[in-house]
């Protein structure tokens, strides 16, 4: 599995996310799965996690197409999506600039403005210049629920890969016998495996219908991965915990802000976001 190592490569798939997920300056959705795995020997709780089973941590991020670009295995169960995250190479490098992402550019025929280009994850992750999350709380004002649903819809791609993963590589379902080291390389071929069919044989490895997809009023249509993963729900990949209180950088939420309000603009809304979302009422 070879990353994006330039920023012309980053930004294809920046392209791509707004092509297909109309998000701006999208490099990659981000998450983190537990995989189960037999209790290690001596390893007392750290790789015990809140959900009650032993297992050690993926965080991974995909393009707009499903494919896994940059991933890191093997962390202690017991941590959460933003402490696994500072703690990963790609979050050190990513925190240090030193993973080629485009410069700032303005959004097309949207105010002189120059945004950076960044990743998008939910809740768990703490806001960023070049990590971009929801808006929390209930009530939330219309235009912050605008910002949400179109965060959502472009950060589904990476459960949807998660969900392919989990339901095409059964032994996800059940924790994994063997060491820590077993599990991490069990996993990691697992990955590589998942970009290799995606890019090379994607008729069947993901059939019609197997992930996530939305009409054209954008509701969702679950994908059949679901269903698959659910009769897994014993060992098949578990969220991470999301830590209490909300951490930021507030050059990051000037970016979030104007976000909202490009997505909010004639420029960037799409034209049946306010019918979808005052359908759902108020949301996360």
């Amino acid at each position: 599995m070879k990353p994006p190592n330039s920023s012309k490569d980053w930004k294809e798939i920046a392209d791509e996310f707004q092509r297909l997920w109309n998000f701006p300056h999208c490099v990659g959705a981000i998450d983190g799965k537990h995989v189960a795995i037999q209790c290690p020997l001596n390893s007392g709780s750290l790789y015990y996690n809140y959900k009650g089973f032993f297992g050690i941590v993926l965080l991974a991020v995909c393009d707009a197409h499903y494919s896994f670009t940059l991933v890191d295995i093997g962390n202690y169960g017991s941590n959460n999506d933003s402490g696994v995250l500072s703690h990963s190479t790609m979050g050190q490098a990513l925190e240090a600039e030193q993973l080629n992402l485009p410069s700032h550019e303005t959004l097309e025929g949207w105010r002189d403005h120059p945004f950076p280009y960044f990743l998008i994850g939910d809740e768990a992750f703490a806001l960023k210049q070049w990590l971009q999350r929801p808006f929390s709380g209930r009530e939330l004002p219309e235009d912050q629920r605008i910002f949400n649903y179109r965060l959502s819809r472009a950060r589904r791609v990476i459960e949807n890969a998660f969900g392919i993963l989990a339901a095409r590589w059964r032994i996800f379902h059940r924790p994994i016998q063997g060491s820590v080291g077993t599990a991490q390389s069990i996993t990691q071929a697992a990955v590589c495996l998942h970009n290799y069919l995606r890019q090379t044989n994607n008729a069947c490895y993901c059939l019609v219908g197997f992930v996530d997809s939305e009409d054209s009023t954008g509701q969702i249509r679950p994908g059949e991965w679901r269903r698959i993963v659910e009769k897994g729900c014993n060992g098949a990949l578990r969220p991470l915990c999301c830590p209490r209180g909300s951490r930021y950088q507030q050059s990051a939420v000037s970016i979030r802000e104007n976000l909202k309000e490009y997505v909010n603009s004639p420029e960037g809304a799409l034209s049946w976001q306010w019918d979808y979302v005052r359908c759902k009422g108020p949301r996360h």
